[in-house]
Parts: structure tokens; sequence; C-alpha cells
């Protein structure tokens, strides 16, 4: 826990056009009418610090810095694509790169909206574009008002584009989700955009019983996994489907594995595995239906995280993520032949 980073943590201005932001509008309202001593939402009071790899630290997204690592990249827009919960990555984003500088864009809403953020001396792309299953055709009944296309306002812009990919939590079936990951990756190899960047985001399952008071985050992936045993409802286990996002994520992992190897005569582009699982897994803290919630969210929202929140760890992640990107790539032009 740290409050400093806590001051830091708030959105300048609320979050008042989505779901994602109704709990902490509610704080807000009670901080306000004297309800609460607390000064934050305490889930927002909590960083990730990094013991495994002490001298790889996560440096918080600023609007500065992307500027800088975009520049340094020459990527001009952030297209994100998925599902819900890469609606609420596209909120954070949003939030932590705006600070209250800009309107809504038309279609924020509804999780399809395109909008300019400029820096000192180029503007660039944020893009949201919510498709659960990555593909055109969904084969998976009542998805299809939940998957617009991509691909056309993905290819509408000739300008280096990172991809901030996911599906998978909507997903219960196995063959299925292979089927997605497998046909994405034909359809980016098909596109012929060699420069681009994608970074697919690992799926992090939801926590049982999230509206229990006081609920702190885990020291260790075991304390998880011991909660999720005393507390997970047997009946809603395999309609949820949260033990199947690990296999998930490992079919991620061997599936980037298997783009970059790819065809040694044909220029792919870049993609690499956004590990979020490892500091989410451990946040029961801050679901949409954790303690702070208003009654009308109630106590079934255990997957989806309120904002400001964990996932704008993510948003931090893709930041740090793009640093070392841009490092590799001043490197290899350095001993370039």
């Amino acid at each position: 826990q740290d409050m400093e980073y806590a001051a830091t943590a708030q959105y300048k201005h609320p979050l008042n056009e989505s779901y994602s932001g109704i709990t902490d509008a509610y704080f807000q309202e009670q901080v306000k009418e004297g309800k609460t001593d607390l000064k934050y939402r305490t889930p927002t009071t909590y960083r990730w610090s990094e013991i495994l790899y002490r001298t790889c630290p996560i440096t918080p997204i600023s609007p500065p810095g992307v500027c800088q690592v975009l520049k340094d990249l020459d990527v001009r827009r952030i297209f994100l694509l998925g599902d819900s919960l890469s609606a609420q990555t596209s909120e954070s984003m949003w939030m932590l790169l705006t600070e209250g500088k800009y309107a809504y864009p038309d279609g924020f809403r509804d999780h399809f909206f395109k909008t300019s953020i400029s820096c000192t001396d180029f503007d660039y792309t944020l893009q949201f574009v919510r498709n659960d299953t990555l593909a055109e055709s969904v084969p998976i009944k009542g998805y299809k008002e939940k998957s617009k296309n991509w691909i056309e306002p993905y290819m509408e812009d000739d300008a280096r584009t990172l991809l901030l990919v996911n599906t998978g939590p909507h997903i219960k079936n196995l063959d299925i989700f292979r089927e997605a990951i497998d046909k994405f990756f034909v359809t980016m190899d098909n596109m012929n955009r060699p420069d681009d960047i994608i970074l697919m985001r690992t799926s992090v399952p939801g926590h049982w019983n999230c509206s229990r008071k006081g609920i702190k985050p885990f020291d260790s992936y075991a304390e998880y996994e011991q909660d999720q045993l005393e507390n997970a409802d047997q009946v809603l286990v395999a309609a949820y489907g949260w033990d199947k996002f690990e296999y998930y994520n490992r079919y991620m992992a061997r599936a980037i594995d298997d783009f970059n190897l790819g065809s040694p005569s044909k220029k792919r582009p870049l993609a690499e595995l956004l590990d979020v699982f490892p500091m989410t897994v451990q946040r029961p803290d801050g679901h949409c239906s954790d303690e702070f919630r208003p009654e009308l969210i109630g106590t079934n929202d255990c997957l989806h995280y309120a904002l400001p929140g964990p996932v704008d760890w993510w948003s931090h992640l893709v930041y740090n993520h793009l640093e070392d990107i841009a490092a590799a790539e001043r490197l290899h032009k350095n001993v370039a032949p």
C-alpha cells in the first residue's frame, strides 16, 4: 500500500460515461456527504512492487512518456481490440492519457471509438473496437452483436500501429478459443503490415465472493489458489469458465512463438505477450462488485474491475513494454551492418 501512489492514481476527471466508473462516482459522493473517512477507494492505494525482477520496476504511464516512446517507435496509433475487459483497458488508457483535457469521443459508451490525442510535435490515434472472438463472423450464439467489424477500421490507417488485443474471457469452449487465436494470426499475416506491433494480453480469472469487506491483495499465487478453493461457487465454475484461463494463456504464448518464427522469407509484425496475469490474479480487491459498489451493481461481477483500479496497471505495463521494444529497436539499429 502506497498513499503517495494513491494520490497520483486518481483520475483527473470522473469516468462518468462507463459502467466501470459507477463505483468510483458513488464513492466520491460518499466522500462529499461525509459518509466515509477514506480519502481514496482502498483498491486504488496499492501499487505493484516487483520482487522477482527487482531491476525491472514498473513506471506508471504518463502522457509525456507515451508521446516520447511513440515518437521513438514511429507509432501513430494505439488500436485496442477484444471484449469487455479490453473495453476497460481502453477506458483506462483514455483516462490516463487525456487527463480530462478531451471530451468523450463518439462511440465511447458503445465500445467503438476513435479519437486523436496531441503530443508536442505530432498527434496519435487511440482507437477501440469491441469484438469478443476477434473474428468477422462469430460462431457463438448471442455474440454477433458484441463483435463489430475490426478489420476495415484497422486497415484504413497506414500508420505504424500498436495493436493491443485479447480474447477468451467470454469464450467457454476450448476448441473455439484455439480457432479464434489461430484465425487471428492468419488474418494478421494476410494483412501484410510487417511494421506493426502486436501485444496480446493474457486473461485473468475473477475472484469468488469479491464483495467481502476488507479484502486486500494476496501476497502470493498460493494465497490466491487457497482463496479460490475456499470460496469457489461450484455451480458457477463451469458457467464462468475461469478455470480455463491459464490454458488459454499458455496457448496464446505458443501461438505468438509460432507466429514470430513463421516463414523466414516473409517479414511479420512483432508479436509479444503482455502478461498481466501474475500482477492481477493477486488482486481480489477492486472488482465492480466489491465492498465500495452501489446497490445497483449487486454482488455478481467479480470479473470486471472498477476504474480507477487494478486495470490501470495493465496500462502501466503496456507503456513499460513499449519502452523495452523501443530500447531493443535502438540497439538493433546501432549494431546493424
